[in-house]
């Protein structure tokens, strides 16, 4: 027996979701547009990569909402949720490593 808030059919969640979050990826793709223009170097190449990894999570929304029409479209969900997890991965590895450097210069943290 499935609880009824989260039956994908049944659930006023379902469709709420499916308005909220092209919402808010276009939202940070926006901020992260801004982002681009303003700065330069290693923050512009990070917002750079932010803003494709923002476009391919509202493409991967979009092919999921497709996808409950069109059932074929659901590979286009998986490939682009897979872009947009390999690119969070690599900034985030970015962050890290400018968050460590900029920890040894302002004496946070011991060079190893």
């Amino acid at each position: 027996m499935v609880i009824e808030i989260l039956s994908y059919k049944e659930s006023f969640l379902n469709p709420l979701l499916k308005m909220v979050t092209p919402i808010l990826f276009v939202i940070g793709v926006y901020y992260f547009y801004q982002a681009r223009q303003a700065y330069g170097g290693e923050i512009q190449k990070i917002a750079n990569l932010l803003f494709a990894g923002g476009i391919a999570g509202f493409i991967a929304m979009a092919f999921r909402y497709g996808g409950d029409k069109i059932v074929s479209w659901k590979w286009g969900e998986s490939v682009f949720i897979l872009i947009f997890a390999i690119i969070s991965v690599y900034v985030a590895y970015l962050v890290r490593n400018r968050l460590i450097v900029a920890a040894r210069a302002l004496g946070i943290m011991e060079d190893e």
